[in-house]
């Protein structure tokens, strides 16, 4: 196998192509092309170096010297070298290619039928210089170069490679740039076009998992501009082969799409002569855009599922958002109203808050003083307006109907809503809190999840502005409400949370373990189901008193639902799985049924231990002891799974 330079301009222009294309991309400034001679043992190098400059040819003796080539030849693949130096260094390489401006380095053998023929340097005066992205369009320079390698003399062939390997980086430049599959499709027909004067039509389909097809047709007399159509995969069954790359029917020439032995889509090919008699130049070049037509629509996927993956990402970032703005809308105005001393300021402070982190409301509040009513209201503005005085028993408003019944009222118009919602402080309902929203949608599920949220600290603050005397024990109860689960006197989450980062400091400090024990229940949704709400509350109070005889040392909250979870600093872990079995063991004493088969209540736990250092990244440390709950999850349930990797 004899490789034929050409003239020095032919050789010159392949490698300039090479140094052209990726000098912007990734900071090339060595770009090199040799041949083997394996008779003599030896690499004979041409390289093109910064500003253009050309370096003398280089002849590597393998034998002699501990060079990349060697290494190449010896371990049969690529080398990606992210710091050139010291790679050196470290395996005692006589040299590398040349001396300039080492950085990084991509170097690979070109083989042809199974012989290495001659090998591709590139390098880059940057370090790391070779990303995914890059690689794509290295792995194509060595595909090409293959052509330059030929057995036959004639000028003209080595001319003709040379327009082909043009072709095909036009063609690589393109699909580069391609941003949707019909792009993909459009630049392919097209350099078909322009570089080997096809004129028929084409259709590519695209293979999805759910069975589908999706086709583009390229018609000539349409400029080729696609139309894009979705089929069932089996009208289209005999065009998915596991033999051939290619075939014939009766009509058309089709090519296969295929992807790790996987087929991923079909090319057609139609003209009105029926010619289809491809010459092997013709074909290797066409087969040989085939595999980058596949490699841009395999990169086009990967892509995309990326994006989707930050999207799904960006989505849970939005929720964790939107769950902290609320949370922060309720600690805000549940910190205004305890220190307004009149149900007017409140107002004012409530009705601001809310047009400043949702949108204007007309909010009102009721107040009920033996059998008598003292409304207030806001009409957009920023004070408060007392109304009317009326008796309760002679009055036929919803603020009166929900009070008197202490249940809640709401009104559908067709260009506003209105809910109305009691305000009770222990068994007495002592108000109305009133909200009218404008315009044809009703409340979002969002704005009415706080609306109800601030409800109990209202209830508390209204009842507060009216009972002067027992000004001090009511904020004490206002203070517990904030941080306690209103079901199980636990702590809720907000506060744990709390907790949890003052301990986080405090185990710092002191160098502790620092342990979040996570508690699920197993099929409690069957209690609601079969028994009732009133029964799975029920069960929710009895676990709870188990739950704080346990981590007395610690601390617990109501993390959402019926999941709980603990917090407990120690250095005995041997002790902290015993709390959970304590837990576990004492809960499934309870023998709370869940279903009329007999079958009880149990919990799965999660245990997940670490020595604080830095700041609180609350999330990860959540995150791992989600995992071993899901865990004792999957292995059965009723059960503890400890996590114990950092």
């Amino acid at each position: 196998m004899i490789f034929l330079w050409g003239e020095k301009m032919e050789r010159g222009r392949v490698v300039k192509e090479v140094y052209d294309l990726l000098e912007n991309k990734c900071g090339v400034n060595v770009v090199g092309l040799g041949v083997y001679r394996e008779d003599k043992r030896e690499v004979q190098y041409k390289h093109l170096i910064e500003d253009g400059k050309w370096n003398e040819a280089l002849t590597v003796e393998l034998d002699k010297e501990k060079s990349v080539s060697w290494w190449c030849l010896k371990n049969k693949k690529d080398i990606i070298i992210n710091d050139i130096e010291t790679w050196m260094k470290k395996y005692s390489f006589n040299r590398i290619i040349t001396e300039e401006k080492m950085g990084s380095g991509y170097f690979t053998d070109i083989e042809v039928d199974g012989k290495v023929i001659g090998f591709l340097t590139i390098q880059s005066k940057r370090k790391d210089a070779f990303t995914d992205e890059n690689m794509e369009m290295l792995y194509f320079a060595k595909r090409v170069l293959k052509l330059f390698f030929v057995e036959k003399t004639e000028r003209k062939l080595l001319i003709e490679n040379y327009h082909n390997v043009k072709a095909l980086w036009k063609m690589a430049r393109d699909f580069n740039d391609s941003k949707s599959i019909e792009e993909i499709g459009y630049n392919f027909v097209k350099n078909l076009k322009n570089f080997q004067k096809y004129k028929g039509s084409l259709i590519m389909g695209i293979i999805w998992k759910e069975g589908k097809i999706t086709e583009y047709r390229y018609l000539e007399e349409n400029n080729y501009l696609p139309v894009k159509r979705k089929i069932s995969l089996d009208s289209k069954i005999k065009y998915i082969s596991d033999v051939e790359s290619y075939s014939k029917d009766d009509e058309d020439l089709i090519m296969y799409l295929v992807e790790n032995k996987e087929h991923i889509g079909y090319l057609i090919f139609g003209d009105e002569k029926k010619d289809y008699s491809l010459d092997s130049k013709k074909f290797n070049f066409i087969s040989t855009a085939r595999e980058m037509l596949v490699s841009a629509l395999v990169k086009l996927k990967n892509n995309k599922e990326l994006s989707k993956e930050i999207a799904k990402r960006e989505a849970a970032q939005d929720e964790l958002s939107a769950i902290n703005k609320k949370l922060n809308i309720v600690r805000e105005i549940g910190e205004t109203v305890i220190s307004r001393k009149t149900v007017g300021e409140m107002l004012i402070e409530i009705h601001r808050i809310l047009e400043e982190e949702l949108r204007s409301y007309n909010i009102g509040i009721g107040i009920n003083e033996n059998q008598k009513v003292i409304r207030y209201h806001t009409y957009g503005k920023k004070e408060a307006l007392e109304e009317e005085n009326f008796l309760l028993d002679d009055h036929e408003s919803k603020e009166a109907k929900c009070i008197k019944e202490n249940k809640e009222f709401v009104v559908r118009k067709e260009t506003f809503s209105e809910l109305h919602i009691p305000l009770k402080f222990g068994e007495n309902t002592v108000g109305c809190f009133s909200c009218r929203a404008f315009g044809k949608e009703f409340f979002s599920e969002y704005e009415l999840e706080i609306l109800y949220e601030i409800i109990p600290t209202l209830s508390i603050a209204v009842n507060n502005s009216q009972e002067h005397k027992k000004l001090q024990s009511a904020n004490e109860i206002l203070k517990t409400l904030s941080v306690t689960d209103h079901l199980t006197g636990l702590y809720n989450r907000r506060y744990f949370y709390e907790k949890f980062h003052a301990d986080w400091r405090k185990a710092r400090d002191n160098k502790e373990r620092l342990y979040i024990i996570l508690v699920d229940f197993d099929n409690f949704k069957q209690v609601n189901d079969n028994f009732g709400h009133h029964s799975g509350d029920r069960a929710l109070i009895e676990a709870s008193k188990i739950f704080s005889s346990e981590l007395k040392e610690g601390y617990v909250g109501r993390y959402g639902g019926d999941e709980f979870v603990g917090g407990v600093r120690s250095k005995d872990e041997k002790k902290v799985i015993g709390i959970g079995e304590n837990i576990r063991k004492k809960i499934e004493q309870l023998k709370i049924p869940i279903n009329k088969n007999g079958e009880q209540l149990t919990v799965s736990v999660g245990i997940f231990g670490v020595v604080p250092e830095g700041d609180l990244d609350l999330r990860r440390y959540f995150v791992k002891v989600d995992k071993a709950l899901y865990t004792a999850k999957r292995n059965g349930r009723n059960m503890i799974t400890i996590h114990r990797t950092e």
